[in-house]
């Protein structure tokens, strides 16, 4: 079924021409959603960046501090997993 579809698009030049500008259309459409999603991201990252740069004297430092209560928190739940892992081997 889908085969005969695809050679009656190829055999015939108009559908063949229709399925070409619908392909480019979405591809057109596509690459805007792209574009605008990159340049959410982009402006997010300014913000942010800009937020932090106004509101602290040290941005480098206040980033830093923010990475290491991050990394705190990631040795603080990793530890209770393996307590917890510990606790359920202990019961079984």
């Amino acid at each position: 079924m889908f085969e005969d579809i695809v050679d009656k698009v190829f055999a015939n030049q108009l559908y063949l021409t229709i399925a070409a500008i619908l392909a480019g259309v979405m591809l057109f459409s596509l690459m805007k959603k792209l574009f605008k999603l990159l340049l959410i991201a982009v402006l997010l990252v300014i913000l942010g960046a800009a937020y932090i740069s106004y509101t602290s004297d040290d941005p480098v430092g206040a980033t830093k501090d923010l990475l290491e209560k991050g990394k705190e928190t990631i040795d603080d739940l990793q530890d209770r997993k393996d307590d917890l892992k510990d606790m359920l081997d202990q019961v079984q």
